[in-house]
């Protein structure tokens, strides 16, 4: 098991010299750029080892892009840090909270499968419970719903229905399906 957090994009941003372009208008994408590179060594080291066949491998980010980049300096770099959603870290709107997702497990996941199913990192616990047979007790992850029948059969009925999200601020919203009530 390798859990390997990535701590940037976060302000100030961080690239090493030897990638680094010098237009600091691209810094972000830069840095973005740079979180690929390192990625695919550790897939490279995977492949090197003869473990990828077996090896289950998530990438995702924990939120969208922080409201301290600048989204202007952005756009015009060619990079819309929320694509086509309303919102940022921080905040309950999509751009906040509907983030990549991404798994590769050869054995398992249909390469170039692609899923519109809601899922959410909280899932992550009782995903990893199913697939290593462990039981989680009843007072645990009361939130958390296996989706693994998604990552074997990306047409599978979704797993659930809603979720819940809160931004810094304390407001709740809850998304069901579609639709999505902000508090």
């Amino acid at each position: 098991f390798v859990y390997l957090p990535y701590s940037m994009p976060h302000i100030p941003l961080y690239v090493p010299e030897d990638v680094r372009d010098p237009d600091p208008k691209r810094a972000y994408i830069n840095t973005i750029e740079h979180i690929d590179t390192e990625v695919g060594r550790v897939f490279d080291k995977i492949r090197e080892l003869d473990l990828s066949e077996n090896t289950y491998i998530i990438f995702t980010t924990d939120n969208g892009c922080s409201p301290q980049a600048n989204f202007a300096e952005l756009e015009a770099a060619g990079h819309k840090a929320s694509y086509i959603y309303r919102g940022h870290k921080a905040d309950i709107y999509e751009g906040g909270h509907r983030v990549p997702f991404v798994a590769r497990w050869p054995k398992v996941v249909t390469a170039g499968s692609q899923s519109n199913a809601l899922i959410s990192q909280i899932d992550l616990l009782a995903t990893a419970a199913e697939i290593t047979g462990v039981e989680v007790p009843e007072t645990q992850g009361e939130d958390s719903v296996s989706f693994l029948s998604l990552l074997k059969d990306a047409a599978a009925e979704p797993t659930r229905d809603a979720v819940i999200t809160q931004s810094i601020n304390g407001s709740f919203a809850v998304r069901d399906g579609n639709w999505k009530l902000a508090l």
